[in-house]
């Protein structure tokens, strides 16, 4: 089965607003909300599990 999984969305974003975080808590295949993380060598990274059928009717 293939379907797409929603937005990933940037807690530290100065443009995220409350609506974009419930929409996001709540989209396909679990939580697209997401911390930054900067590593010591300057690259950034960030961690989105994703749930296989999570929110999928059917």
């Amino acid at each position: 089965m293939t379907y797409d999984i929603d937005n990933v969305v940037f807690t530290d974003d100065p443009l995220l607003t409350d609506a974009m975080v419930r929409s996001a808590q709540a989209g396909c295949a679990g939580s697209g909300v997401t911390t930054p993380e900067r590593h010591a060598d300057g690259a950034w990274q960030v961690r989105r599990d994703i749930f296989l059928g999570q929110s999928i009717p059917g």
